[in-house]
């Protein structure tokens, strides 16, 4: 959950023309509401925000909480959105209305707060005291740690998984990129199944070029090795092929398309990245994760690992194997994308794509 927190000295919110909420000094807040999210993530956060000393206690520092001063709070989603890709956000990473607005009223009846209306079209005015202004936020771990404080470190004090969904679900890569003979005969396979890419309308497909594999990933019983090369008419080629592990005379099954859009075409992309459903996870309530490969290298940093995340939860990584990473995770699950990111040896981000178009990304929560 996340909060911007100004000092002001009046704030104010209208909807339709009608002045819905108002306050004197105080602060203004603008909350944001993940998916993981729950009540005791939103106490942690309400506490934070009425102990903050971010007032002028008469000798010119800021050390005076909240007190009996006023709080206007307006729900914000777009604090959880995601620039990187293209110009227009993504907003996925926020949580849904249904989600959001019971932990937006809490956070406001925690700290007796004026309020805007949750969902609709407002318009906010301040006057910033300073400025001040500072970002806060609580984590799931966040709040989990404090619950716990002075608790016995048992089984029976953790809490249970809000939402379950698989994670790490394939082997991490055991084998080098291919070579030799395995190459070849991967080779064949691929050629073959780009040989039979029906393409759409005088579109010519042409042949495949040098070939580059991904790292290997084994999920359910069989391997997926990745693969990409461009072909003689300008576009790109991608798919995978798949067999048994460990067994040298399985067959090799292969799966091709081909797409015109390239990293070469998109300087904006920060990842380069080919999916493909390779299967599907059922749930609770009966939802359905397409579990889906996802192969690529970022297109400007030099990074160290790659993660696949849903909702904010990690749910596959791949160290990167000459600039390359595949990863195989749960995607389109319950309302949920996947995010693929990059990150440095000391666990800094360098770059995040997500698997969907700006415009599909952008139709996430309205309002929250």
């Amino acid at each position: 959950m996340r909060a911007l927190v100004q000092r002001v000295s009046s704030a104010s919110v209208r909807v339709d023309g009608a002045t819905v909420g108002q306050i004197g000094p105080g602060l203004c807040v603008l909350l944001g509401v993940g998916p993981g999210d729950d009540e005791a993530i939103c106490d942690q956060l309400a506490e934070k925000v009425r102990a903050l000393r971010i007032f002028d206690d008469g000798n010119g520092k800021m050390s005076e909480p909240l007190g009996q001063r006023e709080l206007l709070c307006v729900s914000q989603f777009t604090l959880y959105a995601n620039t990187g890709k293209g110009n227009r956000p993504s907003f996925t990473g926020a949580a849904p209305p249904q989600l959001a607005e019971p932990l937006y009223e809490r956070f406001c009846e925690q700290l007796g707060a004026q309020r805007g209306v949750f969902g609709a079209l407002m318009e906010v005015e301040l006057v910033n005291d300073g400025p001040v202004t500072l970002m806060l936020e609580v984590e799931r771990s966040v709040a989990a740690r404090s619950a716990s404080r002075g608790q016995p470190c048992e089984a029976s004090q953790m809490a249970p998984e809000p939402r379950q969904v698989p994670r790490f679900a394939a082997e991490p890569p055991h084998e080098h990129l291919p070579s030799g003979r395995w190459a070849q005969r991967l080779t064949e396979a691929f050629t073959e199944a780009c040989a039979a890419i029906e393409p759409d309308g005088d579109t010519e497909v042409g042949e495949p070029g040098e070939i580059s594999w991904y790292p290997e990933r084994t999920w359910h019983g069989r391997s997926y090795i990745p693969a990409v090369a461009a072909s003689s008419t300008g576009l790109e080629l991608f798919g995978y092929i798949s067999h048994i592990p460990g067994d040298e005379q399985s067959e090799l099954t292969a799966v091709a398309d081909v797409t015109g859009e390239t990293a070469a075409d998109n300087p904006d992309w920060q990842i380069d990245l080919c999916e493909e459903v390779v299967g599907s996870w059922r749930g609770e309530t009966d939802s359905v994760a397409a579990m889906t490969l996802v192969w690529g290298q970022p297109t400007k940093v030099d990074a160290k690992i790659a993660t696949a995340e849903l909702a904010g939860l990690c749910v596959d990584q791949c160290e990167l194997v000459e600039r390359r990473f595949t990863l195989l995770a749960p995607d389109d699950y319950r309302g949920d994308t996947l995010e693929i990111a990059c990150y440095d040896g000391g666990g800094r981000e360098l770059a995040r794509e997500s698997l969907y178009e700006d415009d599909e990304a952008a139709d996430g929560p309205a309002a929250s």
